[in-house]
C-alpha cells in the first residue's frame, strides 16, 4: 500500500491550498537540510529513479522527515522550493538595477551554486536607462576578455514613439544599440615563429631519442663481446691446465723408463 502511494505521489501536481506552509514552520537550519538535499538529487530527475520534480520532492521530505522527526511532505518541500526561488530571484534582480541600496538574502550563496547559471536568474544582458551592461556567463572555459564593449545609450533616445506596446518597454533601434565586437589579431609573423620552434623541439627530441637508442645498442654489443672474450680466457685456461698436466705425466713416465 505505501510502495503504491509512493508511486502516485510521483505524478501529483500540487494545488495552492496543499502549497500553504501554515501546517510545518521552516527553521534556518532545516531549509539548509532541504537545500543540500536538493542540491544532491536535482541532477538526478529524470532518470529511472526520480521521473518527476514531485518524486524527488517525495524523496527529499521523507528524508527531511527522518531527520527532523517532523511530519514534512512533499508539498512543504515543493512550496518551500518556490519561496526560496522566488526570493533569490528579487535578490539578484534588485542588486541589478542601479539607484537603489542592495539588499541581503540569506540563502544567496547557498542558491547561487544551484541557480548561479541559469539564464532566466543572471541574464547575460542588464539594460538600465543609461547604460547597457555586457555581463559574460561563466563557461566551462574562460576568454581573457570580453568580446564586446560597454554601449552608453542617451536616456533621451527612448521617447514614446520608441515604445513597445506590448510590453510597455523601450523598443531598441539598430541606430541606438550597437555593440563593437573586439577582434582578436592574428600576428602571422609570430604564429610562423610559434610553428617553427615547435619543429626544432620535436626534430631535437627525435635526435635525443635516436642517440639514447645507439649508445644502448653499443653498450650490449660491448657485454657480448666481453662475454665472450672472458669465455676465450676461461678455455685457454682449461687447454693450459690440460697441456701442463700431460707434460708432468710424460716426464714421470720418461724417468720410470730410465
Amino acid at each position: 500500500m505505501e510502495q503504491e502511494k509512493g508511486e502516485l505521489e510521483e505524478f501529483l501536481v500540487f494545488g495552492s491550498e496543499e502549497l500553504s506552509e501554515d501546517s510545518f514552520k521552516w527553521t534556518h537550519q532545516i531549509t539548509l537540510y532541504f537545500l543540500d538535499l536538493y542540491k544532491q538529487y536535482r541532477n538526478k530527475v529524470g532518470l529511472l529513479e526520480m521521473k518527476t520534480l514531485n518524486a524527488m520532492f517525495v524523496h527529499i521530505s521523507n528524508e527531511l522527515s527522518k531527520i527532523t522527526k517532523k511530519n514534512i511532505t512533499a508539498a512543504n518541500c515543493s512550496n518551500r522550493w518556490k519561496v526560496l526561488e522566488r526570493g533569490y530571484k528579487k535578490f539578484i534582480d534588485n542588486n541589478n538595477k542601479t539607484g537603489r541600496g542592495r539588499h541581503s538574502f540569506e540563502y544567496a550563496e547557498v542558491l547561487h551554486d544551484i541557480l548561479g547559471k541559469k539564464k532566466n536568474i543572471n541574464p547575460a544582458l542588464l539594460l538600465s536607462s543609461e547604460t547597457i551592461h555586457v555581463q559574460e556567463i561563466p563557461m566551462a572555459t574562460t576568454a581573457p576578455t570580453s568580446n564586446y564593449e560597454v554601449i552608453q545609450i542617451a536616456e533621451d533616445n527612448f521617447d514614446d514613439e520608441n515604445i513597445d506596446p506590448a510590453s510597455n518597454t523601450p523598443r531598441m533601434s539598430s541606430r541606438q544599440l550597437k555593440f563593437k565586437q573586439n577582434k582578436p589579431k592574428k600576428n602571422k609573423a609570430y604564429e610562423n615563429k610559434k610553428l617553427k620552434f615547435y619543429v626544432l623541439k620535436e626534430i631535437r627530441n627525435d635526435r635525443k631519442a635516436y642517440y639514447e637508442k645507439s649508445i644502448k645498442i653499443k653498450e650490449k654489443e660491448l657485454d657480448l663481446k666481453e662475454k665472450e672474450l672472458m669465455e676465450v680466457i676461461k678455455k685457454n685456461e682449461l687447454l693450459e691446465k690440460l697441456i701442463e698436466a700431460k707434460c708432468n705425466k710424460c716426464s714421470s713416465d720418461f724417468t720410470v723408463h730410465m
